[in-house]
């Protein structure tokens, strides 16, 4: 028979359970990978994997998740340029062509809680918005910082109730992708992977004005 690659699309209807809150949760920072096995019962020692694929999108309805699922394949259909011209860098931070060690950046910390916000003295050492666009993370969960000031980082979404004052959580700085902070903040400029210098105006439309 022919091998199809082609993609499949499936539909989870499911209860939102901890772990359907807890993706939505994680904004999500990154890709979550869902695997479908089919197991024989009462024998489950007899299983196949049948689906490996990501999640597109998620919906609600009456109390119950619709979780739109593509499978790795339509990753064949793709057709986009590796790099785009823009002034800002391509690079994401601590990926393999920005080259720096994530845990060189990881600040372990214990926290007070207040709302969105996590306060700990430690987070006075960097300068106001250090911490700005980066994220905490606890365990297998993470969360958004949308702002850094002296002791104070605030979080998009707060952690669930595991995440208590005195709980020690790992927080690391943020990135602008500009080649300022690549520069001045990263000191990693040779890496930076953005086009600042070319025009930002069309001169067909508006001339040499």
């Amino acid at each position: 028979h022919e091998l199809e690659l082609k993609p499949y699309h499936i539909t989870i209807t499911a209860p939102l359970s901890d772990e359907v809150l807890s993706y939505i949760a994680n904004t999500p920072v990154e890709p979550a990978k869902v695997e479908i096995w089919r197991a024989v019962s009462p024998d489950t020692s007899l299983y196949r994997k049948i689906f490996t694929g990501r999640i597109k999108s998620v919906t609600f309805k009456d109390k119950l998740a619709q979780i739109s699922l593509e499978s790795v394949t339509v990753l064949l259909k793709s057709r986009l340029p590796r790099f785009v011209y823009q002034a800002y860098c391509n690079n994401s931070l601590f990926d393999e062509v920005c080259g720096l060690n994530i845990e060189d950046y990881k600040l372990s910390t214990g926290v007070a809680v207040s709302g969105n916000n996590l306060i700990s003295a430690n987070f006075s050492a960097q300068p106001n918005g250090y911490y700005t666009g980066g994220h905490v993370r606890f365990g297998t969960d993470m969360r958004l910082i949308t702002n850094h000031v002296t002791d104070t980082i605030t979080l998009q979404i707060p952690f669930d109730a595991r995440v208590q004052t005195g709980t020690v959580v790992d927080v690391f700085p943020g990135c602008d992708k500009s080649p300022a902070m690549c520069k001045n903040k990263f000191n990693n400029i040779n890496r930076f992977l953005g086009f600042p210098y070319i025009p930002s105006k069309n001169i067909a439309i508006v001339g040499f004005r």
